[in-house]
């Protein structure tokens, strides 16, 4: 009986241990959990990368909804400039020299859901092509 209950509880350790290397190592191979940047685009810390399709990024955060809002305040921040261009705000990072739009930011209960479009254009070409 009591053989029993030690191979059960060592089953039960070693399936937890296996669980939770599998999530470290999804979180370590992931290109930006512990990363701020992401091709040089400035990103919240601690955001799991889930697609970059046709410039556009699509994260998921376990940050508070209030703290990503603040994050994306781009109008506080000093690196950014606020262009308009065909009805759609553009932000400019002057550092890395890169836009960023369509920012959207959904609360999914226990994570939130990022998406914004980028480019690496320059301004003129990048608004012509906008549309």
């Amino acid at each position: 009986m009591i053989k029993n209950k030690i191979n059960i509880s060592m089953i039960i350790k070693l399936f937890i241990c296996l669980i939770l290397l599998i999530i470290l190592t999804i979180f370590v191979v992931n290109k930006t959990f512990i990363k701020d940047n992401y091709k040089n685009i400035q990103i919240p810390r601690f955001s799991y990368f889930i697609k970059d399709k046709n410039q556009e990024l699509e994260l998921i955060s376990i940050k508070s909804f209030k703290a990503l809002k603040n994050y994306f305040n781009i109008e506080n921040t000093k690196e950014f400039t606020l262009y308009t261009c065909n009805n759609h705000q553009l932000y400019f990072n002057m550092k890395y020299k890169y836009f960023i739009y369509d920012i959207n930011i959904d609360n999914k209960g226990i994570y939130r859901r990022i998406k914004f479009k980028y480019s690496f254009e320059d301004n003129n070409k990048f608004c012509d092509n906008l549309k």
